[in-house]
């Protein structure tokens, strides 16, 4: 395991989410094509599982592009976002689609990703596609800030190396 993910996984561990206090938390879906042949899945699979244990608003539905029909809908996904690519992984957080797995990247990636969904409502494309949910009513407002801004204003501080944390606040380790 890369120095660099295991310094992730113990961000995740120790950090906690300043919208831990919201009681209003979206469930936030998350699609996961991968291969077992796929060394950058299975770094993605292990991040994936710790914020599995984190968030309890988190639901992760795992899709192995060589099983049943899971590679025709990782294009039907492809398609709906108008990603082009052929390989995996394939994450689609919220309303969010990421192609590929840089474990300097995604997984802060990520977990800014899930903390803007667990905060404003979204259309569930992917799941209404499968026909796992649907979001009633959607409404889309104009006074939030769209994914990108809020990652901007989310604030980046530096802590170690290239890794940045965003607006959260640390616990102690003591329990």
């Amino acid at each position: 395991m890369s120095l660099s993910l295991v310094i992730s996984f113990l961000l995740i561990l120790i950090v906690q989410p300043v919208n831990a206090q919201t009681t209003n938390k979206n469930l936030v879906n998350i699609y996961f094509f991968h291969s077992k042949d796929c060394s950058h899945c299975q770094s993605e699979e292990q991040i994936l599982q710790t914020i599995e244990q984190k968030y309890s608003n988190v639901k992760i539905y795992r899709y192995e592009v060589h099983q049943n029909d899971n590679n025709e809908i990782r294009m039907k996904v492809q398609e709906l976002y108008d990603i082009k690519t052929n390989g995996v992984p394939l994450t689609v957080i919220g309303n969010t689609a990421y192609s590929g797995y840089l474990e300097e990247k995604s997984d802060l990636q990520f977990i800014k990703t899930i903390e803007y969904y667990t905060r404003y409502e979204y259309q569930d494309l992917v799941g209404e596609l499968l026909g796992i949910s649907k979001l009633n009513d959607y409404n889309p407002n104009s006074n939030i800030p769209t994914l990108e801004e809020f990652i901007d204003t989310y604030g980046n501080y530096k802590i170690i190396s290239n890794l940045y944390t965003d607006n959260l606040d640390l616990i102690t380790a003591t329990t």
